[in-house]
């Protein structure tokens, strides 16, 4: 067996079934910060990149697609 396929094989999956991260980043925010993001991720006059763009700002990097994804599952009552 090669290194690639071993290492392969022993790594440890590092998102099985948790919660997505920008759940992670809205439950260790304050609450008022929780609710402009909410408010934000439900207003469809603000862009998904303004929105990535602002978080990656405070350090919390999320990519388009993961952001879109949440704010269509959130629009839905799924999320």
């Amino acid at each position: 067996m090669g290194k690639l396929l071993e290492q392969i094989q022993t790594e440890i999956p590092k998102s099985a079934g948790g919660k997505p991260r920008i759940q992670m980043i809205l439950d260790s925010m304050t609450s008022e910060d929780r609710d402009d993001l909410l408010a934000a991720l439900l207003d469809t006059t603000i862009q998904t990149m303004v929105i990535r763009n602002v978080l990656a700002q405070r350090g919390d990097k999320l990519s388009h697609s993961t952001v879109s994804r949440f704010r269509k599952d959130l629009a839905n009552g799924i999320a």
